[in-house]
């Protein structure tokens, strides 16, 4: 096997590796966002009530559900349209 083909070889499966890794992270880190670390941060700062549904998070943009922070009767910040 030549050098050529190796490095080939070798980036071929690099490429592959760093794909599923990417595919994985895209896919988990809504999920992983809304239960460990948004209600670590919302702990944190001391907020008792809170809703927030991520649905997809790209590499420029994200897509929020249902914002609410505060109790539902009188909520400090909401964006829950009834459509």
């Amino acid at each position: 096997m030549t050098l050529a083909r190796k490095i080939f070889l070798a980036a071929g499966i690099l490429f592959f590796i760093l794909s599923v890794l990417l595919t994985v992270f895209y896919f988990y880190l809504p999920a992983y966002l809304e239960s460990e670390i948004i209600p670590k941060i919302a702990e944190d700062a001391g907020i008792s009530e809170y809703e927030l549904d991520i649905r997809s998070i790209g590499l420029f943009s994200a897509d929020l559900g249902p914002v609410r922070i505060g109790p539902k009767q009188n909520a400090a910040l909401s964006d829950q349209r009834q459509l």
